[in-house]
């Protein structure tokens, strides 16, 4: 431990200052290396969830551009993570498990559903549902989509498989 510099000779202030400068210079080297291996680590991971993300990080993805489109049109988004936490990671309206395939819109990937397109996304009116039945949907109401999807069920089962 040195002593206080009002203590030192003019010789040992300049020996401390030199020794300050170069342990300065060192730290500074060091710590630039180590957020530089931190922010390559980070750059990778998030990467690698983009590439292969999970349902969370997907689902979190699709409420950020909802709440981008819904801020362009005007319309209200009230969406947030307890939300999210309530949802079952099965299709609100089939049931079926949701599912990803990197690099690729897949039909049974999630997709929040407004269930009256005229109203925003607030969490009465959203509901996490596969993508091609919200793409069927698009501004069909809840009564419309059902009989739709009854009516084709009907016409397929009374047909052969080819």
């Amino acid at each position: 431990m040195y002593a206080p510099r009002s203590a030192m000779s003019e010789e040992e202030r300049a020996a401390r200052r030199a020794y300050d400068r170069e342990r300065y210079h060192l730290n500074l080297a060091q710590c630039r290396e180590k957020a530089k291996r931190r922010y390559l680590r980070l750059r990778e991971k998030r990467l690698e969830e983009h590439r292969n993300p999970t349902i969370d990080v997907y689902i979190r993805r699709l409420m950020s551009d909802a709440k981008r489109r819904a801020a362009e049109k005007g319309r209200e988004y009230s969406l947030d993570f307890v939300w999210l936490a309530q949802q079952p990671n099965v299709c609100a309206v089939t049931g079926a498990d949701f599912r990803l395939t990197p690099g690729v819109r897949d039909p049974r990937s999630p997709s929040i559903d407004r269930i009256d397109s005229t109203v925003g996304y607030t969490p009465a009116n959203s509901r996490l549902v596969c993508n091609w039945y919200n793409l069927a949907k698009s501004n069909f109401d809840e009564q419309e989509m059902h009989a739709l999807i009854l009516a084709a069920a009907k016409n397929i089962s009374s047909k052969p498989l080819a």
